[in-house]
């Protein structure tokens, strides 16, 4: 599936001058942090500095990981590592990412599944198709038998992965399908969107 490539001089320590960048659609990719545990994690770093290191895509200069660390750093003028990771491109990036929050934060049962539909779509373009024109993906593509193999193939990986059934995985795509547009109508009341996003998170899985 998906990796990454750590150099032997990846980790560059205090790089406060070092060049990074946000991206809007990596950044979405993280879950916010509560006020509370914000503020945690500012006094943290206040008292002992930032312990762990910024991750950062080699040669791009994009933040892949601690975008609260680097913005509390930024804010404090404290000093930050940098881990620099290799990919291949900005999808096989956006997996990690999500391999990594998926693997070490408390999620609520709709986050984890809307990241888990993420992942799904991510891992079928990348194995399967997409913009990559790679020979591996190539030779994929002549072993798919009615377009429905290699879908049903990612579901049962990650479905491994994350101890939960294939159905599921597709169904959290499916919910990620129907999270999107509401991104774009007009605002509501909080209390009232999470409500709406609950029943529809039910409905998608099922109970």
């Amino acid at each position: 599936m998906t990796t990454a490539t750590v150099k032997d001089d990846g980790l560059c320590i205090g790089q406060t001058e070092a060049k990074i960048n946000i991206d809007p659609e990596i950044q979405s990719l993280i879950p916010s942090l509560k006020p509370d545990e914000m503020a945690k994690l500012r006094e943290s770093i206040l008292e002992e500095g930032c312990r762990d290191p910024l991750v950062v895509w080699k040669d791009h200069g994009l933040l892949l990981d601690g975008h609260n660390r680097y913005a509390i750093c930024q804010e404090l003028g404290k000093p930050y590592s940098v881990l620099e990771l290799e990919f291949p491109d900005k999808d096989h990036a956006m997996l990690w990412i999500l391999k990594n929050q998926l693997g070490r934060r408390n999620l609520s049962d709709y986050q984890f599944n809307l990241m888990v539909g993420k992942e799904y779509e991510l891992e079928k373009k990348v194995s399967w198709g997409g913009d990559r024109k790679s020979e591996t993906v190539k030779e994929n593509q002549l072993h798919q038998s009615d377009g429905d193999d290699s879908q049903k193939e990612t579901a049962e990986i990650l479905a491994k992965e994350h101890k939960i059934s294939p159905r599921t995985v597709e169904r959290s795509s499916d919910l990620l399908k129907s999270h999107r547009p509401s991104s774009r109508r007009h605002p509501k009341s909080p209390a009232k969107s999470k409500l709406r996003r609950l029943r529809r998170h039910r409905r998608m899985l099922g109970s």
